[in-house]
Formats: structure tokens, C-alpha cells, sequence
């Protein structure tokens, strides 16, 4: 191989290795903890990879020379956007537009002045900083999350106090309005419990920052995954195989959050979405249909009805791991968290008309799961609550492929508290004093030690 090949393959190997490493995190809370769907940024790497690999193919295939200098470049231009697909959302958030701005300006001019005036030793150690320090990066983030990750005794020791079985159930209903649960209330009621009701204040706007809060109560802002088990914030780190529970009876059902490495477990069933085929053409017709908010018939009406399809499909396997739970049969503790009634429903029509379909499927399913405990003669203490309201705005920026155009918003679905309820038949723990759904748990550690 001679030698200007030689260092046309670094230049690719180590550009590469940059875009990866930077973006590998971002892919792994995609895939493994479960945030599926595709972004401008996967469809841009999967377009720039895919013709800049073709081009520097036929550039090297004709000989043409300008391949080297090419390649140089390319090999800055893929550090700067795979720091931009993988950081830029925290950088901004963190430092600011105009900061982010010049600092990805200095890395880009100090990119073109090394392309052109850095000595051959200098370009050297320039390239192997660009195809290792992305590693570092990810890496020490990784490394960071194993050391200061702390154990968590999730629920100590402890069983029922009653004769007869009970189920202590608590269900985290994904978006939920406090609005939105007189529903529940009215179900609840029905089936001869006693009710106390409480709006409270969500910790955050989204179930990967309020999850982990509930469990480790620590600023969980920007979380983000570092690792199989481990999400990490700036300066909390929860991972779920260092939490414990030292009950016999404790039963996990939920989507996308590894709940499953929890330690002590009975029973533990974690759904999540399977990624599309890449070659699968609605995948990428549907990405950029959602990308651009633009619904083109048919493909945009073909791109809500799949969307849709693989959230009940994710929603079945959710609820049939909770009919499955031990804690139906035998009472015990059970954590279920439900993709409902966060949108997208079963068919097609507005976000308020989903929402409403979402919310009478959770009124049934409660009742129900009622039922089921009547039927084996349990006696079940209630516990619901959310992560966070609707958020409408959000589903209408950003999802509005998912519902009819034009995605309104709907000032009578509009809320900013999500529910706390309280049901049972005999005592019940005081929430008059909670304010916020992070001490949720608190609140089920209360009941379970009265």
C-alpha cells in the first residue's frame, strides 16, 4: 500500500471513529432505553455517511488526487458533526447559542488552518486526537457513571399487616393531566374504595428525568443514558442494578427504563419498541415526513397508522406483562408504569380526540385490574400518578405526522399539575402535604411500614 493511501485510510478510520464514539450514547438511549424515533440529526449522519463514503470512493477509484486533500477535511468536518449531532442540545442548553456558536467556529477554523498549514507530523497527531479523544469523551462519561453510581434501598423489609392478601399498586400513567383523572377517581369509587386526590407539581417534563429522580432524589436535569442500566445528569447518577429492594413480594411492569436490574425483584417484565429495518423504505419516508411536519397523502396518512400500530403493539406487551404479575394472584407490591394514555391512540384523528380515546382504555383497564383483585380475593391500596402532563406543544412541534392536520392545541386539555390518588379500603397514608410527584415513593414507603 503506499504511503499517501496509507494515510488516506488514518484519515477515514480516525474521522469515523469520531462520529461513532460521539454518537454512540445517543444511540444507545434510542435503542436499548427505548427513545425509537428518528431525529433530523440520524437522518443527516445516515445521508452524510453514506455520500461522503461514495464520494471518497470514486475519488480514490478514478485516482483522482484531490482524494488526500479530501479526505483531510472530511476528517475535521466529521469531528465537528459528530460533537454537533451528539453535544449540541446540552451545550445549548448549558452555555448558550451564541457560546456554543464560537466555540464550534474556533474547532472549524482551527480545522482549516491545520488542513492547510500543519507539517505532516503535526497532521499525525492531529488525527489521532481526533480518532481517540471522542472515546475518552464517551468513555469517561461511562467510567463516571460505574464510580459515583450509589446503592438505593428502593422498599425495605416488610410484609402485610392484613389477614387477607393485599396488593399495594401503584401505576405511573405516562402524561396524565390532573385534570384528566376524575375518570379514575369515578372508577375507583365505583368499586367501594375511599378516595384522596391531590394535584401536584411534576419534577420535570419528561419520564427519562423523572424516573430516576423518583427512585434516587437528586437533580436529574438533562439526564441522559450511560449505559445499560445508568442515567446520568451533571451531577447525579442512578443505576438501576444498584437498586434493592428487601421484600419477597415486589413486582415490575414498565417501558423503556431498564427497571429490570433491579436487585430483589419477584417478577420484572421491561417492554420496549424494535427499531425498523434499515433498509425498510417507509422507515426513512416516514422519518422525513415526521422530520418536516409536512403530512403528504398517502404517505403521511400510511406514516400515522405505523407509528401507531408499533406504539399498541409496545402498549399490549406492556399490559400483557401486568395481567401476568404475581401481584394480581398473590398481593404484594406492584410498580406499574403504563404508555397510557400518552398519545398516539389506536386509528388516527386530532391529539385531543387520541387523548380522550387513551384516557377511557386506562379507565377500563383500572377497572379491570379491580376486578381481578376482587375476583382472587385481594384487597388492593391504590396508588396513581405522572411523570408529567400532556404536552401538547411538544407533540404538536415535533409529532404532529401522528394526528390530523393542522395538530391544535386544546386549551380544556392544557395543564401543568399531573394527579396524585390515593385508594383504598381501610386506612390511607396523608398527601395534604406532598407538592411534587418525586416523593411519590415516599408516600408508598409511608403506607407500606403503617
Amino acid at each position: 500500500m503506499k504511503v499517501a493511501d496509507r494515510e488516506l485510510l488514518w484519515d477515514i478510520s480516525a474521522g469515523s471513529a469520531a462520529v461513532v464514539a460521539l454518537f454512540a450514547p445517543t444511540l444507545l438511549g434510542k435503542f436499548y432505553h427505548g427513545i425509537y424515533d428518528f431525529t433530523f440529526n440520524d437522518l443527516f449522519l445516515f445521508v452524510y455517511f453514506i455520500a461522503s463514503g461514495l464520494v471518497l470512493a470514486v475519488m480514490r477509484w478514478v485516482e483522482l488526487g484531490q482524494v488526500y486533500v479530501f479526505a483531510r477535511r472530511w476528517l475535521w468536518v466529521s469531528l465537528i458533526i459528530g460533537l454537533w449531532c451528539g453535544y449540541e442540545g446540552v451545550v445549548v442548553q448549558e452555555f448558550g447559542v451564541a457560546t456554543t456558536a464560537i466555540a464550534f467556529l474556533t474547532l472549524f477554523f482551527f480545522g482549516l488552518w491545520a488542513n492547510y498549514a500543519a507539517s505532516a507530523t503535526l497532521w499525525g497527531k492531529l488525527r489521532g486526537l481526533v480518532g481517540i479523544l471522542p472515546s475518552l469523551i464517551v468513555a469517561s462519561t461511562l467510567i463516571f457513571g460505574y464510580i459515583f453510581a450509589e446503592p438505593v434501598v428502593w422498599l425495605p423489609t416488610g410484609g402485610s399487616k392484613y389477614s387477607r392478601k393485599t396488593a399495594m399498586v401503584v401505576l405511573l400513567l405516562d402524561e396524565l393531566n390532573a385534570q384528566a383523572s376524575q375518570g379514575l377517581q369515578r372508577v375507583l369509587v365505583s368499586h367501594g374504595l375511599t378516595v384522596s386526590y391531590k394535584p401536584v407539581t411534576p419534577a420535570y417534563n419528561s419520564t427519562a428525568e423523572v424516573v430516576p429522580v423518583l427512585f434516587a432524589d437528586k437533580d436529574f436535569r438533562k439526564a441522559r443514558a450511560c449505559g445499560l442500566s445508568r442515567i446520568c445528569a451533571q451531577t447525579a447518577v442512578l443505576d438501576f442494578s444498584k437498586i434493592e429492594v428487601r421484600r419477597n413480594d415486589v413486582d415490575v411492569v414498565g417501558f423503556f427504563q431498564p427497571y429490570c436490574a433491579i436487585q430483589g425483584l419477584r417478577y420484572c417484565k421491561r417492554s420496549v419498541v424494535a427499531p425498523r429495518a434499515i433498509f425498510d423504505g417507509d422507515r426513512w419516508a416516514c422519518a422525513a415526513v415526521r422530520l418536516s411536519g409536512v403530512q403528504i397523502e398517502p404517505t403521511g396518512r400510511r406514516c400515522q397508522e405505523r407509528s401507531h400500530e408499533a406504539w399498541q403493539e409496545l402498549r399490549d406487551q406492556v399490559l400483557a406483562s401486568l395481567w401476568r404479575a404475581p401481584t394480581l394472584l398473590d398481593g404484594g407490591v406492584l410498580f406499574a408504569h403504563l404508555p397510557l394514555p400518552h398519545p398516539p391512540a389506536q386509528g388516527t384523528g386530532s391529539i385531543a380526540e387520541q387523548y380522550s380515546r387513551n384516557l377511557q382504555l386506562t379507565e377500563n383497564i383500572l377497572s379491570d385490574l379491580l376486578d381481578q383483585f376482587e375476583k382472587n380475593e385481594v384487597e388492593p391500596q391504590i396508588i396513581i400518578f405522572s411523570d408529567h402532563p400532556l404536552r401538547q406543544a411538544m407533540w404538536c412541534a415535533r409529532e404532529s405526522a401522528q394526528f390530523d392536520s393542522p395538530c391544535v392545541i386544546s386549551a380544556a386539555l392544557t395543564d401543568d399539575q399531573v394527579p396524585l390518588i390515593v385508594a383504598s379500603r381501610s386506612s390511607m397514608p396523608r398527601i395534604e402535604e406532598v407538592e411534587s410527584n418525586r416523593e411519590v415513593f415516599d408516600v408508598l414507603r409511608q403506607w407500606l411500614s403503617e
